[in-house]
């Protein structure tokens, strides 16, 4: 409602509201902006004030931000019959829009503004009404003349504030010649207004809006990264409503208001948003990735082009790497690529690694649902089964034949093992205690939380000495080890499940069947360490390509998932490493916990002071991307951080300083290998600071969590942690404990060190199956009553 007003906002200057001036359009015109960008409006000139050069478009600019300045304050209000005294009434620039001027321009997809009057509370506080101010506005005379405003957002009560966010807004002016251009977002917001609002039919609506947020999240849409504009996408979208669902009849004379250049189509019932736009990625995957051509020669490729009107696939004129026929450009002449993509050919591997992905997700989606119910797939989804795998071309399909092999000699695996089977394989794990950290109150809601390295299959094999472990091969084989593993996990009944070194192959066959299916419902998500390979050229690729990642479960009884968010800690040229996080609500019968994080990564190993400073980088690169995404979130945090709480001595002999551990607690590093670019950024945001509180161990209790026996040495520290994330202000105290949403109630007691002992390969073992050992906390989670 926010982002339409300010898009509204410009109708209220007086060089706008000239008659057959100026015209305005933009995604917010049709309701498919999203909140991932700016506001961009273009203003097109009528012919009677056409513009033809940069000085004349920065003239506009000029006048509109004058105008701007003089109009500084808009206030919508949200109850219809407002009596209140404004102050502001008396002056000229004051605007009050009430429910009834402005509910005729909302689109039936916009909240109901009938139902706000009544419905909006925040903090148990009535919102009366919205302030817009333009906090800045300035001019960027750059290869496009723009003018960017920053719009100062309020939601008031009648006492107080209750909630205050920016908007940004991006004005550019058209210097279009043709005079059809100049009414090309009008036809094309008419014909969405036509099956979006006056027929009904909000598919369309929720498709063109949900290639716009697939585009924006895999970073696919802006020219500066050679790929294709909002613009573009949302032809291209429309390509497969035409292509597939064209009338091959004529409409009547109705709606004449709303005619466009757009063809009609008839989009049967039983075609859902999600069909839709599962066909959408096929047809991406057809047209730009091509089932029987090597990966290595799709940017050479001259794909076939597009046309919008007739939904046909037409000859590449221009030969350009991606043709998308301009459906406004002048009769006569050679159609533009309305794509605006990737002349030079650099975004195309962006666009397939995208579309690859998505098509890998919508294949492990049709497996799961094949298993529990074959007669209920769609007969859309079943492109994705096991059966018609057509979309990997042979180079995929090559680079996965040792997987798939693997995969085949554990094909026991794909079994589901009950909790109760497990118990009666006699495995002997022994089950630690749980220790008391503080007393646990009759109203604590009490979660438990779990971080394990499995130890990734691929590093079981070892390579030399310092790669070998001492246990006998056979205890090492993934038979052997997998169902030791899944033991491990169940028998604590951890709510969230941290882990790492999980490969890829086996979250697929063996981690997530038997997890969402155990009784506690785990769901989960998976990221693979980056592979630097796929950001290089051929001739700068190295060997080595991880096969394993981070995992995080939860259970999905107790908890929602509402985001996903994953980043490389480096440069992706160089760097292996990632981090995963979740954000998740918990919520059982009447109690409702406010949304929270769930981080887990794995960083860098090596006992020496340079692995150290290499971890510190990737600790400073973490804390960057937490601020980034979580933003005052409260965090629980995970992972093997391959760092010792207190300085140790290697088996060389070398002093390795502790640098990790208290960076993390006091959220502040010191590493020569800083980004100082990411420094300044997080000090632009606030003058916030994220510290942790480490919850496992402490100088006296769980002071290892590996003791891995190597074939030359033995290392026993403690690498894997659990720790609560706080967001504190530089310039305030540590707040109350009463303000706390996680409080510790009880620990998972570290392995009696005479029972490892017993064991001379250490860990792993006979009885256990990773050199970690899982560690875990009970904690009591702040709730409200609803």
């Amino acid at each position: 409602l926010a982002r339409k007003l300010c898009f509204k906002y410009l109708s209220f200057i007086d060089i706008m509201k000239k008659q057959n001036g100026y015209y305005l359009f933009g995604s917010a015109k049709m309701g498919l902006d999203t909140h991932k960008s700016d506001l961009d409006v273009k203003i097109i000139p009528s012919k009677a004030n056409k513009i033809s050069n940069r000085q004349q478009c920065i003239e506009l600019l000029t006048v509109i931000k004058n105008e701007f300045l003089q109009l500084n304050l808009l206030e919508y209000t949200f109850k219809q019959n407002d009596n209140r005294n404004h102050d502001q009434n008396n002056n000229n620039n004051h605007i009050i829009i009430d429910m009834e001027d402005f509910k005729n321009d909302i689109d039936d997809n916009d909240v109901k503004l009938m139902e706000l009057q009544n419905k909006i509370h925040t903090s148990n506080k009535m919102i009366d009404s919205m302030i817009i101010r333009i906090s800045s506005i300035e001019i960027a005379d750059g290869v496009i003349p723009r003018s960017i405003l920053l719009f100062e957002v309020k939601l008031e009560s009648k006492r107080s504030v209750v909630m205050e966010f920016n908007i940004s807004m991006d004005i550019t002016v058209s210097i279009d010649t043709i005079g059809v251009e100049q009414m090309r977002d009008k036809h094309l917001a008419n014909w969405v207004n036509k099956y979006c609002k006056y027929n009904e039919d909000k598919r369309i609506h929720k498709f063109l809006f949900c290639v716009k947020l697939w585009a924006q999240h895999f970073k696919i849409n802006e020219s500066t990264s050679s790929t294709i504009n909002g613009y573009g996408w949302i032809h291209i979208a429309l390509f497969l409503l035409t292509n597939n669902y064209k009338q091959m009849i004529d409409n009547d004379d109705n709606n004449k208001e709303y005619e466009s250049m757009y063809p009609d189509i008839d989009i049967p019932k039983d075609i859902t948003t999600a069909k839709l736009f599962i066909l959408f990625i096929v047809m991406l995957h057809k047209w730009i990735c091509f089932d029987d051509t090597k990966e290595s020669n799709l940017e050479k490729i001259i794909r076939p082009g597009i046309n919008i009107i007739s939904g046909q696939w037409i000859d590449n004129i221009k030969q350009y790497a991606l043709f998308v026929l301009d459906p406004f450009c002048q009769s006569g002449h050679l159609p533009d690529n309305l794509a605006k993509c990737v002349r030079n050919r650099r975004g195309i591997p962006l666009m397939i690694n995208a579309i690859k992905s998505s098509v890998q997700q919508l294949q492990f989606g049709a497996d799961e649902a094949i298993k529990q119910n074959n007669d209920a797939i769609p007969k859309h989804i079943e492109f994705f089964n096991g059966k018609n795998r057509s979309l990997k071309s042979k180079q995929d399909k090559s680079k996965d034949a040792d997987e798939l092999k693997e995969q085949k000699e554990d094909d026991s695996t794909k079994d589901y093992v009950s909790w109760k089977q497990l118990q009666n394989l006699n495995l002997n794990i022994p089950k630690r205690k749980w220790v008391q950290h503080s007393s646990i109150t009759k109203d604590d809601k009490i979660i438990t939380i779990c971080q394990f390295n499995c130890l990734a299959q691929e590093l079981t094999g070892g390579h030399s000495e310092r790669t070998t472990f001492r246990t006998d091969k056979k205890y090492l084989t993934w038979n052997y080890r997998s169902k030791r593993i899944l033991y491990e996990i169940l028998q604590y009944k951890p709510d969230i499940i941290c882990l790492c070194e999980v490969d890829a192959i086996y979250f697929k066959n063996f981690y997530y069947p038997n997890l969402s299916k155990s009784s506690f419902k785990y769901d989960g998500v998976y990221l693979n360490k980056n592979n630097p390979n796929k950001h290089k050229t051929s001739s700068n690729k190295r060997s080595r390509s991880p096969k394993d990642g981070c995992a995080i479960f939860w259970n999905s009884t107790k908890f929602s998932c509402h985001d996903k968010y994953e980043c490389i800690l480096g440069k992706p040229k160089k760097a292996y490493h990632i981090a995963l996080a979740v954000r998740l609500t918990y919520k059982i019968k009447n109690n409702l916990s406010s949304q929270f994080d769930v981080w887990a990564t794995h960083l860098k190993a090596g006992r020496n002071n340079k692995a150290e400073e290499w971890r510190l980088s990737q600790v400073n690169t973490l804390l960057y991307y937490m601020k980034k995404f979580s933003n005052k979130v409260p965090i629980l945090f995970c992972g093997d951080l391959n760092a010792h709480f207190q300085p140790l001595i290697n088996d060389q002999g070398d002093i390795v300083d502790a640098k990790v551990y208290p960076a993390i607690l006091n959220g502040k590093v010191k590493s020569k290998y800083n980004n100082n670019k990411n420094d300044k950024q997080g000090k632009k945001r606030d003058n916030y600071v994220l510290k942790f509180q480490s919850v496992w161990n402490n100088d006296a209790r769980n002071t290892f969590s590996t003791w891995a026996g190597w074939s030359d040495r033995d290392v026993k520290c403690c690498l894997d942690y659990v720790m609560i994330g706080k967001w504190q202000r530089d310039d305030k105290l540590k707040n109350d404990d009463e303000d706390k949403m996680f409080k510790v109630r009880q620990i998972l007691d570290v392995w009696d060190e005479q029972e490892v002992q017993k064991f001379d390969c250490k860990l792993p073992n006979k009885i256990y199956p990773s050199d970690h050992i899982l560690i875990g906390a009970k904690i009591a989670i702040k709730t409200d009553s609803v």
